[in-house]
């Protein structure tokens, strides 16, 4: 990680944020009563962004709201 910050790669923080398809990529929707729907739930791998770049998308479960 040291070498990444010193290069200015910063980490997405993506667990609680509404998902963005420009910066990650969602694997499955899981319902949530404690996230609302379209809010990244937890997060399977880590995202990497360069300046205004994505280096590797965030691989992301997203909520679908509440179980009906």
């Amino acid at each position: 990680m040291a070498m990444l910050v010193r290069f200015d790669v910063v980490q997405l923080d993506t667990v609680g944020q509404p998902f963005n398809p420009d910066e990650m990529d969602a694997l499955t929707m899981e319902a949530s009563d404690e996230v609302s729907a379209n809010h990244v739930l937890r997060e399977f791998a880590k995202g990497y962004m360069f300046k205004d770049r994505i280096l590797r998308h965030a691989q992301v479960v997203v909520s679908s709201g509440p179980e009906k």
